[in-house]
Order: structure tokens, then C-alpha cells, then sequence
């Protein structure tokens, strides 16, 4: 069985953050996270669960997921964010334009909206 790394200081409390986050909202709007793992696009529960218990790192992606789900900015249990992910971020961006004109419209379509949450996901 492969063994997971183990998260840094950061990423268990920027989890610790999101946890708590998570627990208002969820007293406030009555979900579940099997309610919420598929309007988030997550495939199953526990990956929800994995995030929200620091079992495994928030990636950017995730992030956004719940940034929206949540409707909270990242840097809410993230401070750091867009510091040093913003660079990046751009540079995908302008990487996954690059590579647009090979996608039929319906994923052009995906990848815009794609692009677009990462770009609201830098705004402070």
C-alpha cells in the first residue's frame, strides 16, 4: 500500500481553517458533503473528507472547489494564496489558450470556464 507524504505545518492549517469554515456554512445551509462532493465535482464523499481532515493537500484545484462551494475567497483559510500560486496560475492560463484551438467547442467551452474560475480565484 502506497503511504501518503506527510502535509506540511501550512497545509494542515490552511485544512484546520477550511474545516472550520466548512462547519459554519454547514450549520447555516444544512448540506452534507455526500450532498456537496458532486455539485463540487469531487467523485466521492471522501475526498471531502480527506481535504477537510488534512489526510491529503489542498491542491489548487480543490481550492476553487471550495473557495466557490463555500462562496469564500481562498486566501480565507489560505492566506498565501495567489503569492506564489499566482505566477503559476497565469502561466496555465496562457498555457491552456495555447492548446484550445485543438478542443472541440463544447471542451473550448469547459476550459474557459475553467480558466475563469482560476482567474476569480487570484482576485483578492
Amino acid at each position: 500500500m502506497h503511504k501518503r507524504r506527510e502535509l506540511t505545518q501550512k497545509e494542515r492549517k490552511a485544512a484546520s481553517a477550511l474545516a472550520k469554515i466548512w462547519r459554519k456554512k454547514k450549520e447555516e445551509r444544512k448540506f452534507s458533503q455526500l450532498s456537496a462532493c458532486s455539485e463540487m465535482g469531487f467523485s466521492s464523499q471522501s475526498s471531502i473528507s480527506q481535504f477537510l481532515n488534512a489526510k491529503i493537500a489542498l491542491n489548487t484545484d480543490a481550492k476553487i472547489k471550495f473557495a466557490r462551494f463555500l462562496c469564500v475567497k481562498i486566501q480565507e483559510f489560505d492566506p498565501d494564496f495567489g503569492q506564489t500560486e499566482a505566477v503559476s496560475t497565469s502561466n496555465l492560463i496562457r498555457e491552456l489558450a495555447e492548446e484550445a484551438s485543438c478542443l472541440n467547442s463544447e471542451n473550448q467551452m469547459k476550459l474557459v470556464a475553467f480558466a475563469k474560475g482560476l482567474r476569480s480565484a487570484q482576485t483578492p
